[in-house]
């Protein structure tokens, strides 16, 4: 229980943006995220290595958002994400005109050739 999370309201406050909620917050669950990732012209993600392997693996410009962990883990990946230019990094949830900017920036033609080229860089490296 408690209040929502903030994001199951961000299209209705973003109407010029689709947006798509998976998970928990959003009452929904699939089998297989890929194609929702593949297709995202941005990604909201938690700063967990997986959301970021995934984001990274299908070439997403990606906004991660840490979550507090015992150990600060996701804190830490944010802070070396964020120190790398490897994506935009927030420590907490936006307001609405702040979304316009992140989105607008990680959409940008400039943005988002930066991160294939980030990305692309990565995984010539594994």
């Amino acid at each position: 229980p408690g209040a929502p999370h903030p994001a199951t309201t961000l299209g209705e406050e973003l109407p010029e943006h689709t947006v798509v909620g998976l998970g928990p917050a959003f009452g929904t669950w699939v089998d297989d995220p890929w194609p929702f990732l593949c297709s995202a012209r941005v990604t909201v993600i938690g700063a967990g290595q997986g959301s970021v392997a995934d984001a990274a693996a299908a070439g997403r410009p990606a906004v991660v958002i840490p979550e507090d962990r015992p150990f600060a883990e996701q804190r830490a990946t944010g802070n070396t994400l964020a120190r790398s230019e490897l994506a935009l990094v927030t420590s907490s949830w936006p307001s609405t005109e702040r979304w316009r900017s992140i989105l607008d920036t990680a959409r940008s033609s400039k943005g988002a050739q930066a991160y294939r080229e980030v990305t692309e860089a990565i995984l010539a490296a594994i």
